[in-house]
This record gives structure tokens, C-alpha cells and sequence, in this order.
């Protein structure tokens, strides 16, 4: 197995265009390390774009397989946990189990 290293590129990593170019620079080391996908890990506002991106211009990254990382996946994991169980008295069962809360920390 190979690893490409790119250059940094000078923008804020949220823009639109910036995200494109950073596209653009993994496919080309893709090319040179003669690997026939990629895998692009993003953090969330990123991983958003990438996917605009490549949901708008369907043949133009065929071969990059975005990829949130497993710190965004487990802080939207654990969001989507939280509005789940909003109201459903879990909170108050760990707290009064002293499982969490004041007495534990």
C-alpha cells in the first residue's frame, strides 16, 4: 500500500470551491499512485459538501469514496440518541441511579 501526502491549500475549508479543488487534488493522486478509488475522510460540514458536490456532478469523482470520520459519526450518533430520548425520563432514571450527574464528578 502507497500513501499520498497533498499540498495545504490556503482557503477556508468550508467553502464550496475550496472542497472542489481538494476533489480534484485527490484524484490526480489517486492517478499517480495507480489506485483505482480513493477514500476521503471528512469532518461533518465537509463530508455535507463533498456530497453536494458529488451529487451534483454524478461522473466527475466516480472514483472517491467520501467518509465521515468517527469522531462526527459518533457526535452525530450520539445527537440523534439525545433527541431520541428527549422526555423519555432516561435522564432523570441515570441520575437518580447516580449513574450520572452532581455526586459523580
Amino acid at each position: 500500500m502507497r500513501i499520498g501526502f497533498l499540498p495545504v491549500i490556503p482557503s477556508p475549508v468550508t467553502e464550496y470551491a475550496t472542497v472542489c479543488k481538494a476533489l480534484t487534488n485527490f484524484q490526480a493522486s489517486r492517478q499517480q499512485l495507480n489506485h483505482d478509488t480513493t477514500i476521503t475522510v471528512c469532518n461533518e460540514v465537509v463530508y455535507q459538501i463533498v456530497g453536494d458536490i458529488v451529487m451534483s456532478e454524478p461522473g466527475a469523482f466516480f472514483d472517491l469514496f467520501p467518509k465521515l470520520g468517527m469522531f462526527h459519526f459518533y457526535k452525530v450518533l450520539l445527537r440523534c440518541a439525545g433527541r431520541y430520548l428527549t422526555g423519555s425520563g432516561a435522564e432523570d432514571a441515570v441520575i437518580e441511579s447516580e449513574v450520572f450527574g452532581p455526586k459523580q464528578f
